[in-house]
């Protein structure tokens, strides 16, 4: 089955636009030409007809008839000369409808016995415009104008016809209609013939991305389509739209290959260790005096486990829209408070200065005291995790604009410019945290920031190299908290911000 192409319905559609115009410009210029001849031809004779009608001005009788033959002669002379000038033929009546005057010099017709009694009854009122056969005067079709004559009096006494072969019409219509179609087979040609070219380069770019998304549908995401045309156009635009999108899969495949194999290098760290210690209690291999300290690195990797568990349902329920929150006014100090003693020892263990908790005040806010002390545990924890040893932590909370603003600063390495609008991004690691957390999966912050816009907040992040690095987000007091509905989910947040 053969397809059908862009490039062939653009051309046919855009030919039978072409054709349809010229069709429909021809059929009112025939319209248009034939109406205007009949309009010059109706004066033309009308004029004609009236010179003739005029001779008869001074006459005082009462019928055609009544005229001598010098007279009669004189009009017949008229009658030749308008025949040759205008190539039309004269045919003067008495009111019965009797020709008595015929100069037919001018067409193939007969000499006429009598006018049709409905025709003479018209041109006896005024003026009559027929077209035919002049009934059967002639043999083909004539355009006919008759006028009434009278005499010095005003008194109708006869009638003039002026008729002109209609088949000069048909070859004045021929000729334009020639012409149109001569004209319109050029212009179709030359219309065909350029819109072809401009198709067939606007089809190309659109080809080229439907073999790279085909490539990319194969698992080949580094294949990418050249951009030839103008970068402003429509089909630029989608070009590079496709090549962006091409890049942010490519890196979605790296970030998840990249996830995959973290996820599993942590399952199998500590699922190793707790499976050894566990076989070593179990066969003895262990002494029993020393079990409890084994047992105690068994806790710490099934929670490490846990961790691990928790960070990947959070990510689940975030990709899903499930991620509910369930506020009350909670103080958050207090939830600061306890993330930091729960890093008492790995403080002490860096030697970290611990700055600002001397100064933090009781601020109460509507939020989700889990998904707030997570928040806070992320935070901290990289703080500690990154600061160098010997530095320090500040915290820092305070009320402005209906909003409580917690910052969390750690000095350190800090991270690089170019890096800082990425670090929320999922699976997003530096390379200085590589060298640091080789096993993390580049999805703290991700969930971080996906809790602060779920109560409503907004989370920034900025740095200084080799001094500071400074973690800063809002949550709006109790009485400033939006409108949202109860249990809110993560994906209806992102349709309201």
């Amino acid at each position: 089955m053969q397809h059908r192409t862009i490039l062939k319905k653009q051309l046919g559609l855009t030919m039978g636009i072409v054709f349809f115009t010229y069709v429909l410009i021809g059929v009112m210029m025939v319209l248009f030409f034939s109406q205007f001849w009949r309009s010059e031809k109706k004066e033309l004779l009308s004029q004609n007809a009236s010179i003739v009608a005029a001779v008869f001005s001074n006459f005082e009788g009462d019928s055609i008839a009544e005229c001598s033959e010098e007279q009669l002669a004189r009009v017949a002379l008229v009658c030749s000369s308008v025949a040759e000038v205008i190539d039309a033929d004269t045919i003067i009546t008495d009111t019965e409808g009797k020709p008595l005057i015929t100069s037919l010099s001018a067409s193939d017709g007969s000499q006429p016995e009598e006018i049709n009694p409905f025709i003479m009854q018209k041109v006896l009122k005024g003026l009559y415009v027929g077209n035919g056969k002049f009934n059967g005067i002639y043999d083909e079709s004539h355009y006919v104008v008759g006028q009434p004559i009278r005499n010095a009096s005003g008194t109708v006494i006869g009638a003039v016809f002026a008729a002109v072969d209609a088949k000069n019409l048909s070859t004045y219509l021929m000729g334009i209609v020639r012409t149109i179609v001569l004209v319109s087979l050029f212009s179709v040609l030359l219309a065909f013939l350029i819109i072809g070219i401009f198709s067939y380069r606007m089809v190309i770019p659109l080809r080229k991305m439907a073999v790279a998304a085909r490539e990319m549908g194969a698992g080949n995401f580094s294949v990418r389509v050249p951009n030839g045309g103008d970068k402003e156009d429509e089909i630029g635009q989608l070009t590079e739209a496709f090549n962006s999108m091409a890049v942010s899969l490519s890196n979605s495949e790296n970030a998840r290959r990249s996830f995959i194999a973290n996820v599993s290098h942590e399952l199998k760290t500590p699922m190793t260790t707790i499976a050894g210690f566990i076989d070593g209690i179990i066969d003895g291999t262990i002494p029993r005096e020393e079990e409890g300290k084994y047992l105690r690195i068994v806790s710490v990797e099934v929670k490490r486990l846990s961790r691990l568990v928790r960070t990947m349902l959070d990510l689940s329920r975030i990709d899903n829209g499930e991620l509910r929150i369930s506020k009350a006014q909670h103080e958050i100090t207090g939830i600061l408070v306890d993330v930091m003693l729960s890093f008492e020892k790995k403080i002490e263990d860096k030697q970290l200065e611990v700055r600002g908790m001397e100064d933090l005040r009781p601020i109460v806010v509507d939020c989700d005291a889990d998904m707030i002390h997570q928040v806070l545990y992320n935070l901290i924890d990289n703080a500690v995790k990154f600061s160098n040893t010997g530095g320090y932590i500040a915290v820092s909370m305070k009320e402005s604009g209906g909003k409580a603003t917690i910052s969390v600063e750690n000095s350190g390495e800090g991270i690089a410019p170019q890096e800082l609008s990425m670090i929320f991004d999922r699976f997003y690691k530096t390379d200085k945290s590589r060298a640091h957390d080789k096993n993390g999966m580049g999805l703290g912050l991700f969930i971080v920031r996906s809790m602060i816009h779920l109560h409503g907040g907004e989370i920034h992040a900025s740095s200084v190299q080799n001094e500071y690095t400074r973690f800063e987000f809002t949550l709006p007091l109790r009485d400033n908290v939006p409108e949202l509905k109860e249990n809110l989910s993560v994906k209806e947040r992102s349709d309201h911000t």
